[in-house]
């Protein structure tokens, strides 16, 4: 049925975007990590982490930087890179369960100062 105890899970993302010449001239792959451990009972779960978090990643821009007496434009190419701070969140909130089902409501708040409220409901097969 449903598991109580101590849980982690923990990954690393690649992401790989195809782009069409114009301003953006390329995206290398953007490589992210996330993090989550917490503690679950029949009746209440506690849980936190690290939200996920680009750490490699840049794009290759071609910007206009001035425009000559003939109204030509000059362009600029640069390479950007993709980073995110990290985010830390907490949560928890009651469950229950009767037979297949389970309810539970969980809230979260993060260090960016967002929160959310979520309702669930599971069945078992």
């Amino acid at each position: 049925h449903w598991s109580s105890g101590a849980w982690a899970q923990a990954g690393i993302m690649q992401t790989v975007t195809a782009s069409y010449p114009g301003l953006v001239r390329g995206i290398d792959p953007i490589f992210s990590a996330y993090a989550i451990a917490g503690y679950r009972t029949k009746s209440w779960t506690l849980h936190g982490g690290l939200q996920p978090t680009i750490f490699s990643g840049s794009m290759d821009l071609r910007l206009p930087t001035s425009v000559d007496s003939q109204g030509v434009l000059h362009y600029t190419d640069s390479k950007v890179q993709i980073r995110t701070q990290p985010v830390g969140f907490v949560g928890g909130g009651p469950r229950w369960q009767a037979g297949n089902h389970l309810l539970s409501l969980d809230a979260v708040a993060n260090t960016a100062s967002r929160y959310q409220v979520m309702l669930k409901y599971r069945l078992a097969m």
